[in-house]
Formats: C-alpha cells, structure tokens, sequence
C-alpha cells in the first residue's frame, strides 16, 4: 500500500470520526431545544408579540402602513409579514414564531458547518460542533422561546448567510452564491436597523465584487452574475435611503453616554458571543473577547499586507465584515451604555443580544481557518469551541432564569383562560405581565376573544359588556350622538350637571371628563378653563370646604364618563396621575352628581427591607402608580433622581438592606434593588437588577423582600427536572467528546501539518 493511501485512509477516518462527533451535537442541541418548545413554551403572545393582533384578527385599516411602522429605531416588514402569515396559517398560534426561530436557527449551523467543510477541501473538524453550540444553547433561550425575536434573528441570520458567501468565494462568484448574496443584501433594510447598519459596507464589497465579476469573467453566465450583484448593490442602497423617510428617532429616558461609557458597554456586548454567562464576570469575559479579536484583526492586517493582490479579494471581503461588525457593536455600545441603567433594564443586559454578538466570534473562526498557520489556527478552534462547549451548563441556568419569569407570567395567564374568567378580571389579575404593551382598555384581548383565537375563546364577556350593548341599542332608539352631531350643539338638548366631590385631605382637583365612551364636546360647550390633554377634557373644580364642585352641560341621552384627578394634597404636590374613580352615568334629572372620594392619600412611612448575605452595597430604586416619582420634599436623604426613577441608598445591618420611604396609602408602591457590589472575589454583574416588585403600602410600615436573582452563588431556583436532564445529555456530550478527543484529535494535529503548513489563504492556495 502506497504512502499516499495510507494518508487517504488516515484521513477518511478522521473525517468520519469527526463528522459523527460534529453532527452529533447539532442533532443534540437541536433536540433538546424543540423539546423545550414542547415541554415549555405557551401559546401566549408576550410583549411585542401583542402588536400582531390587530392585523391578526383583521382589526387593522391599514395593512402596508402597518407592515413599515417603527418599532424602536427598527423599520421590520420582512419579519413582520413572515410572522403574520404564520399566525395566519395556524390561526393564532404564537408556538409556530418560536419553532421557525429554531429552524432558522439550527439551519443556519447546519450550513455553516458544511461551508467551513467546503473551505478545508471536504474535511470536518472536532471544532466545527462550535456553529451548533454557539446558535443553539439554551442560554438563547429569550431568543428561540419568544415568537416575536424572529426580528432579530432574521437579520442576524441574513449577515451570517453573507458571511459564510464571502469565505467561500474564492475568486469568482457562481451564480447560486451571486443569487443567495444579493436577496440577503437587499433583505437587510428590510429587516430593522440591526441589518440596515451592515448595509454600507456590504454594498461597497458587493459592488466592487460585481464589477470585478464582470471585467474577468470570460463566460456569459459569470457576466450575468457580476450585474446581477450590481444591481442587488442599488436596490439595496434605494431601500437603505427609503428607510428613512418619514424616520422618527425613538424617544429616551437615558442621556447620551460618555466616550468611555459606550465603548465598555460595546465591549459588553462582544462578550456576549460566548453566552448570557458572559455577565457574571465582565472583566474575565471582556478580556477574553478583546483577546480573541485582537488576535483576529492583526492576523487579518498581517495576511492583507502580504498576500499580493490576486489573494486580497476574499480578506478584503471579510475585513469589510469584521469591520462592520464592529462598528455594530459601538452603535449598541451608544445606544445602551445608559439605558442599561434604566429600571426596566437594571443594568444587566438581555439575553436576547446574545445572538447579536455571535456573528463576530464566527467571523474570528473563518480567519483562523483562513490565514493562519494549521496548528495556531487549530488551537484557536479548539479554543472557542472548548469554551463554548463547557459554558452550556452555565449558559443554560441563565436561560432557565429567563424561562422562569416567563413561565410565571404565561402560565398564570393560561391558567385564567381555562378557566373562563370575564375579560376585566383575566386584565387586572394579569396586569404586571401584560401592561406594557397593552393599552389601558385591554382592546387586543378583546380582540383575541372576538376572532376565537386559542385559549383566549374562552374569555366571559363582562357585565359592563353587556350594560353597554343594552344602552347601544336603547341610544340608537332615542337619539343618535354621531361624531358629526356632537359638532353641532344646536342638534341635541343639554342638561347640566354639577359635581360635588368630597375629599377633605386635597386642596386642588380637575374633573376629567367626556360622554359616550370619554368622546369630547364641542368647544363651545366647555367650562371655564378647560383644557384637552390626551383627548380628553380636564376641568379644574372649585374648592368649597372639604367639597370640590364644577358644573358641566351635556346631551340629555348620553353617557357621562369622569373621574377626579388629585393635582395637590393639603401637604404636598401630588406629582404622579392619581384619578380618583372610573365612573359611568347617565344624566340625572336633578342635575346633583355627589360622590365620597374612596382614597386616602395620608402619607406612610414604609421601612424596606431586602435581605442579600453576599450584596455589600444596595440601592432602592423606586416610585408610585407606575414609577411615579415622589415631591423631592419628602425623598429619603441621599436619594437622586437619574433616568426619570429615584434611588435611594440602603443601609447594611446584617444580611439586610434598609430603607424607609413616605409613600401614599392608596398607592401602588413599585420598587426594585440595585446591587452594585458583592462579597467575594468575584465582583460579578455590575450592577444586579432584582425588582419590578409591586405592593400596596401596610399599615404596619414594613415591606421585606428576600433576594431572588442569583448572583452565582446559589441556582437552587434552577435546580429543577431540566436541570437533571441537563446533567444527562452534558454528561453524554462529555463522554461523546473525550472518546473522539482520544481516538481523532491527536492523529488529526499529527497529519494535518503536511496538508495546511504555511501562513496562506488556503483556499486560494488552490487556485
């Protein structure tokens, strides 16, 4: 037997061996995240989930306007139309928007390990399982188990598919890679600013790509593939420019960040790549990332200025990648240093941008495989895959802790659907877990109800419902108070109506008023001083003794709709929205309207305790009905006033943190900790948001909380079947991978320094 074909054997059996050991954990990780969607998830829509609803259940005018709306900074009709119609398809199952983002997901390692397969000549490598781990761990838990993520993962994929077109042309484009590049590039605007970035930089390769296509290709099909990449290049700038149009920045709660502020948090971010782990020691993360794309770069400069300019064009490609890649990075690094320390953030980054940073850690992989020498890049490999590999445990517990909030929330409101609750019960019970992005009359459950989607078929209507469909009826029998009639004051009779409001511990209160569902009057017919704020009319009431009293003319068959807005109390001003009431009536005869405010706005001292053994320094961040803040008059000493929330400082005794704060008693008090130090050598997340807690103030004074986020030193919360089933398959992976590390990692580094030995672009070497 010839020398050659032993080396041939050799090497089919470390390809085999190696396939098996790559595939294997890709079948692996891809399994265990689908059952998780079935074991784990609900058909419940969360946060952004909630603005599909409309066109969902055929409640929106205007589809097209609908499909190019803002969300944040982000411009998403692609992710947008896909998750519609999958909604459409299944009739309002959320599951489908998570099981499409495995999909993606998984395919999308699925291909880049046959690429990097491609790149080597039709070998795999051990570390190939990296693309698997890297997509699939459960630490991206927020990203596979959340319907609406697909916008994120949409462009995240489209970067990565042009990534893995650049390392695989070497040095003309086909016409399949031509056609897969140019969708994904003119796809990027339309899919959000995080694929509108990359835009720039891509058209400037593409374009350079498409007419260098044409100029050296000698067959008619490769000019047709160079014009074609030309033509994707201005379809994709047009759209990049139509982005723009009619753009409105978001508004912020955060200031700009300082220089040094931005580039820690883009730092952060990179990190990131490696897993939701990455937070628990931002130093040792941030090293490690700044190492491997330091490592990266100066390879990548180093391979430009010697390679001549034949074997430029494929690392000009990818340089044009990492650059952009990076430049993504600072834009989130700008965008997030501050609001990171908003209340709703409380300085931990989500989950969810761990899939966002992956892309940089691909990109330092094909480098490696690309320009450096076989054993250095090798090591390299085997770095980040090692690091990966043995971070899943890790990783996962931090998605479990995403999956547990999630799960108390949905699960909740599952539980109330089943069991058939009216609609104003299934809101107020449910309030914490669906107030952010549903609106105040809960329309889109409504909705839901209506068009018989899932569980939510199951809503009771509410008497309130009923009484109003009754008096529907009754009005169109009697007089019609249409939108153009109310116009007109001349075609209806009024009647007047005077409000008593008794409440003896205010000193200034407006009415807040309207008819028929809060619609406004015609401005003729408006007391003295009153003003419209958010569509409504506010009329300040006249203070008699304890009584406050205002008068109001209103059509005689209509429905009165008000409350009483408290501005200041007889101590303090009152400086959040506190409306007393909801009410509901019809005109009466003796125009007399009295009602005994229910509040009591007396101030009460609470004492708040939090109990946190290895926090050393703790901060209460805090406000009423919604974050309100406090009059500064009566904030606690110390405390500041930073992005709209308070902080107040908590004094250490023991294992406790206390604070004592003067809040209202009928008031919701919302609050949260702040840690920004810990025990211990490890001086982890900096800072630990623990909160979004909620409570009505005690009569005894006292709130006690007992800390719940882990700061790695307890995962009790996780210790659960998952994480037993956890144990399993990592204990199976480790066996899988030691047994494949003993019988083909060390025959493949001793045969593979005759087949990649010198510093060049391999794949171009073979040209």
């Amino acid at each position: 037997m010839t020398e050659q074909r032993v080396k041939q054997i050799i090497h089919s059996q470390i390809d085999r061996g190696a396939s098996a050991f790559v595939w294997g954990i890709w079948l692996v990780m891809l399994l265990t995240a689908l059952i998780f969607l079935v074991t784990d998830t609900y058909n419940i829509p969360f946060s952004e989930d909630w603005w599909l609803v409309p066109p969902l259940t055929g409640n929106e005018p205007n589809l097209l306007q609908w499909l190019w709306a803002q969300n944040n900074e982000h411009r998403i009709p692609f992710p947008r139309i896909i998750l519609l119609l999958l909604l459409k398809v299944t009739h309002g199952d959320f599951r489908t928007g998570m099981l499409l983002n495995i999909v993606i997901l998984s395919s999308l390692a699925f291909i880049s390990i046959l690429v990097i397969r491609y790149i080597r000549g039709g070998r795999t490598h051990y570390t190939d399982a990296f693309f698997a781990i890297a997509l699939l761990h459960l630490g991206n838990w927020e990203n596979m188990y959340w319907s609406w993520q697909i916008t994120q993962i949409i462009p995240t994929v489209l970067t990565c598919i042009i990534l893995l077109v650049i390392v695989s042309v070497r040095h003309l484009f086909t016409w399949e890679k031509a056609i897969i590049g140019g969708i994904s590039l003119i796809l990027l605007p339309l899919s959000g600013a995080n694929g509108l970035i990359f835009v720039p930089g891509f058209v400037l390769w593409f374009g350079y790509s498409g007419v260098r296509q044409w100029r050296l290709s000698t067959s008619r099909e490769g000019k047709v593939a160079g014009a074609f990449l030309v033509g994707m290049t201005i379809a994709a700038l047009g759209l990049a420019g139509l982005y723009f149009v009619g753009y409105q920045s978001p508004p912020s709660e955060a200031p700009n960040p300082t220089v040094r502020a931005a580039l820690w948090a883009s730092l952060q971010f990179l990190a990131l790549g490696f897993g939701p782990v990455a937070r628990s020691s931002w130093i040792l993360s941030t090293i490690i990332v700044f190492v491997v794309l330091a490592i990266s770069i100066v390879i990548l400069a180093f391979t430009l200025i010697r390679l001549d300019h034949r074997h430029r064009y494929r690392a000009f490609g990818v340089l044009v990648f990492l650059g952009n890649m990076m430049l993504f990075a600072l834009a989130i690094g700008w965008g997030r240093a501050e609001v990171l320390h908003l209340p709703v953030w409380g300085g931990i980054w989500p989950t969810r941008y761990v899939l966002l940073a992956v892309p940089a850690l691909f990109t330092t992989y094909f480098i490696w495989e690309l320009y450096t020498p076989a054993q250095v890049g090798k090591s390299l490999q085997w770095f980040v895959f090692g690091a990966m590999f043995l971070l899943i445990p890790l990783n996962t517990v931090h998605g479990f802790w995403w999956q547990h909030w999630y799960a108390a929330g949905a699960g909740s409101l599952e539980q109330d659907l089943r069991e058939g609750l009216p609609l104003s019960t299934v809101a107020d019970r449910n309030r914490e877990f669906l107030f952010r992005w549903m609106d105040s009359n809960f329309n889109r459950l409504r909705m839901l109800r209506d068009a018989q989607v899932g569980l939510f078929a199951n809503i009771s209507p509410d008497p309130v419902e009923i009484e109003t469909s009754v008096d529907e009826e009754a009005l169109v029998s009697t007089v019609s108070l249409s939108d153009s009639s109310l116009n007109d004051s001349t075609n209806f009779s009024l009647i007047t109506q005077e409000f008593h409001y008794n409440m003896s511990q205010a000193s200034e209160v407006e009415l807040v008023w309207g008819i028929n569902g809060w619609q406004t009057l015609p401005d003729n017919l408006w007391p003295i001083e009153t003003n419209i704020i958010d569509n409504v009319m506010h009329t300040p009431m006249t203070q008699e003794g304890d009584t406050f009293v205002v008068k109001v003319e209103v059509p005689v068959n209509s429905t009165i709709d008000y409350c009483f807005l408290l501005i200041k109390s007889k101590t303090f001003d009152v400086t959040w929205p506190m409306c007393d009431g909801n009410y509901q009536d019809k005109p009466s005869f003796d125009g007399l309207v009295e009602v005994n405010s229910q509040l009591n706005i007396t101030l009460n001292t609470q004492e708040i305790r939090y109990v946190r053994p290895e926090a050393t320094e703790v901060n209460l961040l805090w406000g009423i009905n919604g974050w309100q803040p406090m009059p500064e008059a009566l904030w606690p000493p110390g405390t500041e006033f930073k992005n709209n929330i308070m902080y107040t400082p908590m004094t250490k005794k023991g294992d406790t943190f206390i604070a004592k704060v003067k809040v209202p008693v009928d008031t919701t008090f919302d609050y949260g900790f702040q840690i920004t130090k810990r025990q211990g050598l490890f001086d982890i997340i900096y800072p630990v948001w623990d909160g979004n807690y909620q409570s009505i103030p005690t009569n005894d004074g006292m709130i006690k909380t007992v800390g719940t986020v882990s700061l790695l030193t307890d995962v009790s919360d996780a210790l659960t079947y998952k994480l037993y089933f956890l144990a399993a398959g990592i204990t199976l992976l480790a066996v899988w991978f030691s047994g494949f590390l003993f019988f083909g990692f060390f025959k493949d580094r001793d045969d593979s320094s005759d087949v990649f030995e010198v510093m060049v672009d391999k794949s171009d070497a073979i040209l």
